[in-house]
């Protein structure tokens, strides 16, 4: 158990230790420090209160996170953090039912392929690089800015070798300790290759970008300069679901879809890893040809999968007609065939008639002679 009487520093310092994950550590630091510049008080303040006010003072925080933030997602995080510090030291609040609870994101940007294309065009090699690597993999920051230079390049140069147009590499996301397969489109390579040549990339880290908040001041930016017109929150989160939800119209289910950004999966369902990851790499090349090609403007791509779907259904019609046809054509020959027979038979029986005609009209004109 900490004492009272170590520093809110020391606290925060040993309270992180506890948790497992460096997303979570940042996370809750940041979240942490606006609770501090809010109450301006040590945290030995909120400690020595009793229970009662202790729950008091965390719903009053609460109430003008609500009124400031506005995004209920957001306040969930900060009191998510503030909740566990509280533990950690031992005193727990207990807010019951008056604790908001994560909601589904509709504050948010909804990025189109044609704002994906305004993006690129505005950026510099690197943000291209960066841009064209969040659409191909759908991770998160951490798991972007923490590629090492050499193992990209090196998967880079095999798949050159061996003329493949799509890397599917093993990866696990940190956060969650899951196995995760990681995908470089054609979009990406060419990307990563153009700044790999650039004078800027000389550190071991892939990219130069170090910070969450640094990528997405870049991604506000890069929306902003190339003149996007936004219609909520921007944020990397956007892009994340704009590959999911590519990876889902194009075939992925949701297992092959988690499984790909790293998002948790029961473990049962790892007995099958192997088969996992042949599925997603034979589906995910038609997603890609068909709705993570962003390249390809959105109304375009509606317009070319109407028209395939009417071709399809002309070409299932002329199918159909055809078949019909042929089995209309082979009972028209069946019946040809029946009347060639009649037909032969017909005129077997007309010339033998004809040969008794003959020998009657004789025999009658015979007694006629001896007659006369």
């Amino acid at each position: 158990m900490i004492s009272m009487e170590q520093t809110d520093a020391e606290l925060i310092k040993n309270w992180l230790k506890t948790q497992t994950s460096e997303s979570t550590k940042v996370a809750y630091k940041y979240h942490i420090e606006v609770f501090r510049e809010w109450f301006k008080k040590p945290f030995k303040a909120i400690f020595d209160m009793p229970a009662d006010e202790r729950r008091n003072l965390a719903l009053e925080y609460q109430a003008f996170l609500r009124e400031r933030d506005q995004n209920q997602n957001t306040v969930v995080a900060r009191m998510t953090a503030l909740q566990s510090l509280c533990a950690f030291k031992g005193f727990p609040l207990l807010l019951k039912r008056k604790r908001l609870k994560s909601r589904m994101d509709i504050d948010s940007h909804m990025f189109y392929n044609e704002d994906l294309q305004k993006m690129l065009s505005a950026a510099n090699v690197e943000q291209k690089a960066i841009l064209a690597v969040f659409l191909s993999t759908g991770w998160e920051i951490s798991g972007i800015i923490g590629m090492k230079k050499a193992h990209i390049e090196s998967l880079i140069k095999k798949a050159k070798e061996q003329n493949e147009e799509v890397i599917f590499f093993d990866d696990v996301r940190s956060k969650t300790d899951q196995p995760r397969l990681g995908i470089l489109n054609p979009i990406a390579i060419q990307a990563i290759e153009d700044w790999l040549k650039d004078l800027k990339c000389t550190g071991p880290a892939l990219f130069n970008y170090r910070s969450k908040e640094g990528v997405n001041t870049m991604i506000k930016h890069l929306c902003r300069d190339s003149g996007v017109t936004t219609t909520g929150r921007i944020h990397t989160h956007s892009l994340r679901k704009w590959v999911m939800s590519g990876l889902s119209r194009g075939g992925l289910n949701e297992w092959q879809t988690k499984y790909v950004v790293g998002k948790k999966i029961p473990s049962s369902d790892y007995t099958y890893l192997q088969t996992l990851k042949e599925e997603v790499k034979e589906r995910y090349l038609i997603a890609f040809e068909t709705t993570l090609d962003f390249r390809v403007p959105t109304g375009i791509k509606k317009l070319e999968k109407s028209f395939n779907d009417k071709l399809a259904t002309k070409d299932a019609e002329i199918t159909e007609l055809k078949a019909k046809l042929e089995q209309n054509g082979s009972s028209l020959r069946m019946e040809n065939d029946t009347l060639r027979r009649e037909q032969a038979r017909y005129s077997s029986q007309n010339q033998s008639l004809e040969k008794r005609l003959a020998k009657l009209e004789k025999a009658i004109h015979n007694v006629l002679e001896q007659t006369d």
